[in-house]
């Protein structure tokens, strides 16, 4: 059995679909699916605190699953969602 592990953005619309695109072109039968909202760049700054975090869930998945893949998953837009913006409330 296959399995891979994908580190994503934490933004749910892209879950199903990143995991159907994984399992379709990869024939992982489970993706351990690790997300954090600032994930990918996380991973490429060692400095980032979410860095050692990320790590050691990959290795978690790595020595638990045995995944064969890994994948950064990140997405354009997502950070202006998490702007501050003024609620208004009528």
């Amino acid at each position: 059995m296959v399995f891979a592990t994908c580190i994503n953005c934490i933004d749910g619309r892209l879950q199903s679909p990143v995991i159907d695109w994984i399992r379709s072109r990869y024939q992982a039968a489970h993706v351990d699916m690790i997300t954090d909202p600032d994930g990918p760049r996380a991973l490429s700054h060692a400095a980032h605190p979410a860095f050692e975090d990320l790590i050691a869930k990959i290795r978690h998945s790595l020595n638990c699953s045995h995944s064969r893949h890994i994948f950064i998953v990140g997405h354009a837009g997502f950070e202006e969602s998490l702007s501050p913006r003024p609620i208004t409330r009528t």
